[in-house]
């Protein structure tokens, strides 16, 4: 699935059940990448805290894709880098 705003309610939806049935480290942090897209932050945020809590390996390489989004012009995970690099979900465990 392309990390972008096309199509996104499709994409959350689909996502979503995937995120159900077969949960992995990449299916729930794009999860929160997307709710970020379409502008629902404080979802975004609570999907990024549960994606951290169980899978905190992966949390390094997400940051990167959405730093990467950001550089290439995608305005729309700012809030959520700041969230995940702020300190938010990870100090407090």
């Amino acid at each position: 699935m392309v990390l972008n705003r096309e199509q996104i309610d499709d994409k959350l939806a689909f996502n979503g059940l995937v995120m159900h049935f077969a949960p992995s480290a990449d299916v729930v942090y794009r999860q929160a990448i997307t709710l970020a897209l379409k502008g629902e932050q404080e979802a975004a945020r609570a999907q990024w805290d549960l994606a951290e809590a169980n899978y905190p390996s992966a949390r390094a390489g997400v940051i990167r894709v959405m730093e990467a989004m950001a550089a290439g012009g995608e305005k729309g995970v700012a809030d959520l880098i700041q969230y995940t690099t702020a300190g938010s979900a990870k100090e407090s465990k």
